[in-house]
């Protein structure tokens, strides 16, 4: 998938998720991976272990990010255009 920005960059997206896996009452296993199922990881830690830390990350720091930055951001600096739907009614 290929998104088109209003300049001439365009932005392809690698198929990159994040799957937080929940295996202790405090402990994540938190699995990053693409479309091929390459590991994708982004934290200098071994990210094969639970950590607790990544327990915090997911139930606390995500969520600000999510609520408080990202939709801001999207919103704010993108000119998102509203869909027109038409209807033929006969």
């Amino acid at each position: 998938m290929c998104v088109c920005l209003y300049v001439s960059v365009c932005v392809q997206y690698d198929g990159y998720t994040s799957c937080p896996l929940l295996v202790n009452h405090n402990k994540v296993l938190l699995a990053e991976f693409g479309y091929d199922g390459k590991v994708l990881e982004t934290f200098p830690v071994d990210q094969r272990l639970p950590r607790f830390s990544m327990f915090y990350l997911t139930a606390y720091i995500m969520p600000l990010i999510y609520w408080n930055l990202l939709l801001r951001f999207t919103v704010l600096y993108f000119d998102i255009p509203k869909l027109k739907v038409e209807r033929n009614v006969q």
